[in-house]
């Protein structure tokens, strides 16, 4: 196991810790289409690690408004493992409140980069936005 594995395991480990509030469960499965209400609103990155193990997922995002930065962590179910850098497209983020953060709609996932496979960890950075 390298150093990058132990890291990976201790922070899904410790966001793990964080209650998770009430609803938030993402149910997974593969991507889909775009909403059909469409897309709006401002766009965030946040980082994905899910634990397939488990069928959970932890998910950071960071945001700059006024020139601070504010940050939230969440903690979901997620029932099927990603399998490809499409699998998580377009998910809705249930239970995941972003109106801090100007997402005032229901979260969504609209791009993926950095998709990896450790073992029975996918870690992913994911493009945020909401559905009107």
């Amino acid at each position: 196991m390298n150093i990058k594995s132990i890291f990976i395991a201790v922070a899904v480990a410790s966001l793990l810790m964080i209650p998770m509030p009430p609803g938030s469960a993402w149910a997974g499965s593969e991507g889909g289409l775009p909403p059909a209400g469409g897309i709006s609103g401002p766009e965030l990155w946040g980082t994905v690690v899910v634990d397939c193990g488990a069928q959970r997922a932890t998910l950071r995002v960071k945001g700059v408004a006024d020139c601070n930065v504010e940050t939230a962590a969440f903690s979901m179910v997620w029932l099927l493992c990603p399998a490809t850098e499409k699998s998580p497209l377009y998910f809705v983020l249930t239970g995941v409140n972003l109106t801090s953060m100007g997402i005032t709609g229901t979260p969504v996932i609209t791009k993926v980069k950095n998709f990896k496979v450790e073992g029975s960890l996918v870690s992913f950075d994911v493009q945020i936005r909401s559905t009107p």
